[in-house]
């Protein structure tokens, strides 16, 4: 993994965590938004690998089963 994959995760669970523990419960809206932007930038870090197990097929083939379905 590289260091900038890494980066972004850690700093993604930061974002998380500071989220869920703020200490002031008042500022949900804050939270919610830290909590979402977390999951994103974890999402980020990860993405070459969601790129590899998503997009194994070649972009003929999604193409191909749209025009199955749409007729």
């Amino acid at each position: 993994m590289e260091t900038k994959e890494l980066f972004k995760i850690i700093i993604g669970f930061l974002f998380v965590l500071f989220g869920i523990l703020d200490p002031y419960k008042d500022a949900l809206l804050i939270n919610s938004f830290l909590v979402i932007a977390g999951i994103f930038i974890i999402l980020l870090g990860f993405k070459k690998r969601i790129r590899k197990y998503l997009y194994p097929v070649k972009k003929g083939f999604l193409d191909n089963i749209w025009h199955i379905f749409r007729g």
